[in-house]
C-alpha cells in the first residue's frame, strides 16, 4: 500500500548554511558512537483498546498510556512490569533524563509524572491536538494545534497531502515554572530528540521540506538541511546515522545519512503522531495504529548496518482448525471515518472467516479515492467512509462499487435496518452499493426535572427562534446549572438543516439571500470573535468555559453529564452513549433521567431532519473481493462495533435488537430511536464549511451582503467540483 524511494543527506559539521541548503550530498556525516547499542529480544506489546502514547526512559522502561485509561510499564524486552489506574488520562509522553512529562487530558495540562500525584506544569495553553512532545534540559517542546473556534470544528487529515498547515504552533515550556514562548518556526510537522541530546524539527518552506537542528541553549536554529526529494512525514527520528520517517506513501523508511540509500522498514505500518516513533540504543520502535501494537521494527548494528525485523505473525498452531472460507488469507480495510475505528477484534474475524485482516485508520483524501477507484486501484479492498461527502454520491452514481446484492447475509441484515438506511444503501438499479455500519445525528438532550425548575418545556427548544430566546432568558441566571451548546457547532447545524430543506444540492442550486438565512446570520455571527483564543458566543455556554478544554474526561465526573446540574445541551448523539471510560455496565444508569428531542427546526415544522451513515464500500477492482465480502459478512454476523458505541446504535428498525447493551425501556432510548426513524439520509448534501466570511464580517472588513455572497460562491464552487 505504501512504497517510494527518496534519499536524504545530512551533516552536522559546521559550515555556511547557504552551502548546506544548496548541496545534494554533504561532504561528511556525523560521527556516531554505537558502542552502547544492544539488540533486544523484544515481544510485541498489543492492546485491543489501542495506545494513546508511549515513551522509553533512558533506563529502558517503556511507559504506555492505553486506550482503557490505564498506565502500563514494560521493560525493554516487552515484559509487563506493572499497571495502574491513575485517575486521569494521559497522552504524548516524553522523557528528559528520568523525568517524564505528559499531557493530562482531564486537567488540560502539561504535567510531570512524579511522586504520588502528577505535578501540573501549565494548564494555560488549550490544545485541540498535540502532535509531538520532546524535552531537553528542563524545556518541553510541544508541537500542537491550539484550541480555537476553527480548530474545534476542523477535520485533521494529517499526511493526506503535501505541505499541510493546520495551524500548528511550537511551544517551548519551562518545566519548572510553566512559562512558555512560541518558536518563530512555521509549518513544522514533526520533531524529535536524539539520545545524545539534540533537538530536530521537521517542516517545510516554499514547498520544500527541511530538517532543522535546534540549539536548546541559544534558542535558535543552527543548521538547516534540505534535499529536493525530502517528502511528507508524520513522525521522524534522527539517530544512529539514519533518518527514520513515517511517510503516508511508503510507511516507515530509513535513510542512511552517509550514502543516501533508502530502506523500507515497515511498508504496511501506519502511525499518525511523532511520539509514536522512537529510537532506543539502536532499536527502532513504532506504534502501528492498524495493528494496535507497539512493534520493534529495526536495529542499527555497531558497524552501522540496518537489521529489519518482520512483524510477528500468528503461528500455525494458533490458526489450526479454523474454517477457511476465503481464497486469500488477508484483506485490507482502510478507515476514513472517525466513528468506525475498529469494527471487530482480529481474532473474531479470523474465527468467522479463516482469514487475517489489516485494518488501517488513516487520513483519506476523498477526491483522490474517486480518482484511484476510477483508475482501477486494487491496493485497498474495503473503504470505511461517510455519506456526508459528495464523494458518496459520486461512487454510487458512477457505479464505482462492487455490488453486495449477491450476499444473502448482507441482504438479510439490510432488511432489518431503518427504511432510510435501506434507501441510502441501494442504487437506482437495485444494487446494494454499500453496507451501512453506523448512524449519527445531532440532537438536544435535556433533563426534565431541571427544565421544570426554570419553567422550560421542549417547545422552548423546538425552533431556532425559541431556542435563542431561551438562551437570552437564561443568560447569567442559572447559577450552578448549565446549558451547553457550542456557537460554531450551532451555526453548522443550522447550515446543514438549511441546505437540506431550502437549497437544492442535487441540482446545484443554492440561495443564502433569503430572509430566514439573513436572520440566522445576524443572530449567530455577531457578538463574538470566531478566531479568539476563547471563542465564546455570549448566549452559549460550552464546557471549555468551565474546564479550559473541550475534552470531557471521565463521563461519571464530567460537568456536562451531571444530571443534577445540566439543564439541556445540543450535541452529537453519541455524547451520552460512548462508554470509552465509563464501562458497559454503568451506561444505563447514566442515561436515566435524560430525554432527547430533534435539533431545532429553522422555520417550518415539516422540515426534514438529517442523519449521516458510516458505511463500507467494497472496491470493485480489489484483488481480494471474495475475502473482502467475507469480512463484511463477518461484521454483520459478529455484531458491528464502532469506536464510540458498542453496536450500530439505532440502525435497526427493531429497537429491541439493541437491548443486550441498552435498557430499551428508558425514555431517552425510545426518544432517540424515534428521532432516527423520522430522519432522512441524503448523500453528499453537506459541503465542507469554511468560516473566513464570518471572520471578515466580524472584523468589519466586509458587509453582511458581501459575506453572504462569499459563502454563496464557496458553496457553488464546492458543488461544481
Amino acid at each position: 500500500m505504501k512504497n517510494s524511494k527518496t534519499p536524504i543527506i545530512f551533516t552536522i559539521i559546521f559550515m555556511c548554511s547557504a552551502l548546506l541548503t544548496a548541496c545534494q550530498k554533504a561532504d561528511s556525516t556525523p560521527e556516531n558512537d554505537r558502542s552502547g547499542y544492544e539488540r533486544y529480544e523484544y515481544s510485541t506489546i498489543a492492546s485491543e483498546d489501542g495506545f494513546e502514547a508511549f515513551a522509553i526512559s533512558p533506563s529502558g522502561e517503556i511507559l504506555v498510556g492505553a486506550g482503557d485509561g490505564c498506565l502500563y510499564s514494560y521493560d525493554i524486552t516487552g515484559k509487563l512490569l506493572e499497571n495502574s489506574t491513575p485517575g486521569s488520562f494521559y497522552g504524548n509522553f516524553c522523557y528528559d533524563g528520568e523525568k517524564c512529562y505528559a499531557y493530562d487530558y482531564y486537567q488540560s495540562a502539561i504535567v510531570e509524572l512524579s511522586g504520588d500525584a502528577p505535578r501540573v506544569i501549565t494548564n494555560s495553553i488549550l490544545f485541540q491536538i498535540i502532535r509531538n512532545m520532546v524535552a531537553l534540559d528542563g524545556k518541553i517542546y510541544v508541537l500542537g494545534i491550539p484550541y480555537t473556534a476553527q480548530s474545534q470544528e476542523g477535520m485533521f487529515t494529517f499526511g493526506a497531502q503535501d505541505f499541510e498547515n493546520y495551524g500548528e504552533i511550537l511551544y517551548c515550556i519551562n518545566a519548572e515554572n510553566g512559562t512558555y514562548t512560541t518558536l518563530p518556526l512555521k509549518n513544522i510537522i514533526a520533531e524529535c530528540r536524539t539520545e545524545n541530546g539534540e533537538i530536530y524539527f521537521y517542516g517545510w518552506e516554499e514547498n520544500k521540506y527541511y530538517l532543522y537542528l535546534y540549539d536548546n541553549e541559544k534558542g535558535k536554529v543552527t543548521q538547516k538541511y534540505h534535499q529536493d526529494n525530502m517528502r511528507n512525514s508524520l513522525a521522524v527520528a534522527v539517530d544512529g546515522g539514519y533518518f527514520f520517517a513515517m511517510t503516508p506513501d511508503a510507511g516507515l523508511i530509513a535513510i542512511n545519512l552517509q550514502t543516501g540509500e533508502e530502506t523500507s522498514i515497515a511498508a504496511q505500518a501506519y502511525t499518525m503522531f511523532g511520539n509514536d516513533l522512537q529510537f532506543y540504543r539502536g532499536n527502532v520502535f513504532l506504534y502501528d495504529l492498524g495493528e494496535r501494537a507497539l512493534i520493534q521494527t529495526a536495529f542499527v548494528t555497531e558497524d552501522g548496518g540496518l537489521e529489519i525485523f518482520a512483524q510477528e505473525q500468528p503461528s500455525d498452531a494458533e490458526t489450526a482448525g479454523e474454517p477457511q472460507k476465503s481464497v486469500r488469507d488477508e484483506t485490507i480495510v482502510v478507515s476514513g471515518y472517525a466513528n468506525v475505528y475498529r469494527s471487530l477484534k482480529t481474532g473474531e474475524i479470523r474465527n468467522l472467516t479463516g482469514m487475517k485482516t489489516k485494518l488501517v485508520d488513516m487520513p483519506l483524501d476523498y477526491e483522490s479515492i474517486v480518482t484511484e477507484l476510477m483508475a482501477g486501484n486494487s491496493d485497498v479492498d474495503i473503504y470505511l467512509l461517510g455519506t456526508s461527502s459528495i464523494f458518496a454520491r459520486q461512487c454510487r452514481d458512477l457505479g464505482i462499487y462492487e455490488s453486495l446484492q449477491g450476499s444473502d447475509i448482507i441482504c438479510g441484515y439490510l432488511e432489518s435496518c431503518l427504511a432510510s438506511a435501506q434507501q441510502a444503501a441501494k442504487a437506482e438499479n437495485g444494487d446494494i452499493w454499500m453496507l451501512p455500519l453506523d448512524i449519527g445525528t445531532d440532537m438536544t438532550w435535556y433533563v426534565e426535572e431541571n427544565m421544570e425548575k426554570f419553567g422550560l418545556s421542549p417547545e422552548d427548544l423546538g425552533t431556532a427562534e425559541h431556542y435563542l430566546q431561551t438562551l437570552e432568558r437564561l443568560q447569567g441566571n442559572t447559577g450552578e446549572y448549565r446549558y451547553y451548546s457550542n456557537a460554531l457547532s450551532f451555526i453548522f447545524l443550522c447550515d446543514s438543516r438549511y441546505d437540506l430543506n431550502y437549497n437544492d444540492f442535487a441540482n446545484k442550486k443554492v440561495d443564502y439571500f433569503t430572509d430566514l438565512y439573513r436572520w440566522l446570520a445576524e443572530k449567530l455571527w455577531t457578538g463574538w470573535d470566531i478566531n479568539s483564543e476563547t471563542p465564546f458566543h455570549p448566549l452559549f455556554h460550552v464546557l471549555a468555559q468551565d474546564y479550559g478544554s473541550n475534552f470531557l474526561g471521565d463521563i461519571k465526573d464530567a460537568h456536562e453529564y451531571d444530571k443534577t446540574r445540566v439543564i439541556f445541551k445540543t450535541d452529537y448523539d453519541k455524547s451520552l452513549l460512548s462508554y470509552d471510560f465509563i464501562g458497559e455496565e454503568e451506561i444505563n444508569e447514566q442515561l436515566a433521567g435524560w430525554r432527547a428531542m430533534p435539533v431545532p427546526v429553522l422555520a417550518d415544522p415539516s422540515e426534514k431532519l438529517s442523519a449521516g451513515l458510516a458505511f463500507a464500500l467494497l472496491n470493485p477492482y480489489g484483488r481480494q473481493k471474495e475475502a473482502a465480502l467475507a469480512y463484511l459478512e463477518a461484521l454483520v454476523t459478529g455484531g458491528i462495533r464502532t469506536y464510540n458505541s458498542p453496536t450500530s446504535i439505532f440502525l435497526r428498525e427493531d429497537l429491541e435488537a439493541h437491548e443486550s447493551i441498552y435498557d430499551t425501556s428508558l425514555p431517552v432510548i425510545r426518544d432517540m430511536h424515534e428521532i432516527y426513524s423520522q430522519a432522512v439520509i441524503e448523500l453528499g448534501y453537506i459541503w465542507a464549511p469554511y468560516t473566513d466570511y464570518i471572520n471578515e464580517y466580524q472584523l468589519g472588513l466586509i458587509s453582511l451582503d458581501e459575506a453572504l455572497e462569499k459563502k454563496q460562491r464557496q458553496v457553488e464552487a464546492s458543488l461544481m467540483e
